[in-house]
């Protein structure tokens, strides 16, 4: 055999080592060892699984750990979506995954002395990526100034969401903020005017009263003088 025939296949011989070792390599930096959730008792399917029908593994290694469960509370209350024989692994393709009650987000309660105000998706601009119920927020609206064009202003300020709907999570269809009465006037006028823009803020902070009050500014020879509030 030639030299540079012998050179190759020294060189394909140690390629094909070095890929296998890197598989095997690869393959032992997936398992992992640990207690399982496992099935204790038969559980059929459509059944709601009980804290008495599962139990931990002993310890095992396993390469599809991405697969099982290493807590019950993951897997209690769930329901089984396929029959699940005594002794087999707990795989989260066969149960259905559910959200807890505790989950569940819930409306907050209407301060004594407000108004629930609810705005619907179509008359809001984006409904803001950060909102959810508890988030305080800032009204723009649109108002007919002196000129009797429209105006956009901050009609409502810091007031509270204390609901959203639908409240599974689901892509927003509404929302429901506690606002004094003259506010929830102005706010339903703007918003027959134009879609209203709401701002999350940060928190409460910074918080001051509405104030639908107009003002007059009389200019005398370039002195600015207050007028009379109206009211």
């Amino acid at each position: 055999m030639k030299k540079e025939h012998m050179i190759i296949l020294i060189a394909v011989g140690s390629g094909l080592l070095a890929t296998i070792l890197v598989f095997n390599f690869l393959q032992s930096a997936r398992v992992v060892v640990g207690r399982f959730i496992l099935a204790r008792t038969d559980i059929a399917k459509g059944q709601v699984i009980q804290e008495s029908d599962i139990g931990f593994s002993k310890s095992v290694k396993r390469s599809d750990a991405k697969k099982l469960f290493f807590e019950m509370e993951d897997v209690v209350g769930q329901t089984a979506r396929r029959d699940i024989a005594s002794g087999d692994f707990i795989q989260r393709s066969h149960i259905t995954r559910q959200k807890s009650e505790a989950s569940q987000k819930k409306p907050l309660p209407i301060p004594p002395g407000m108004r629930a105000l609810t705005v619907s998706r179509k008359d809001i601009v984006n409904v803001p990526d950060l909102l959810d119920i508890g988030s305080y927020v800032d009204i723009i609206g649109a108002k007919i100034g002196d000129t009797q064009s429209q105006e956009m202003r901050t009609i409502v300020v810091s007031r509270q969401v204390i609901s959203v709907s639908p409240l599974d999570g689901s892509p927003i269809a509404s929302i429901t903020i506690a606002v004094m009465p003259d506010e929830a006037e102005v706010a339903v006028a703007a918003a027959s005017l134009k879609p209203l823009q709401l701002l999350v803020r940060e928190n409460r902070a910074e918080q001051r009263p509405f104030e639908a009050s107009a003002g007059t500014i009389e200019v005398i020879r370039g002195v600015q003088k207050e007028g009379v509030l109206r009211r």
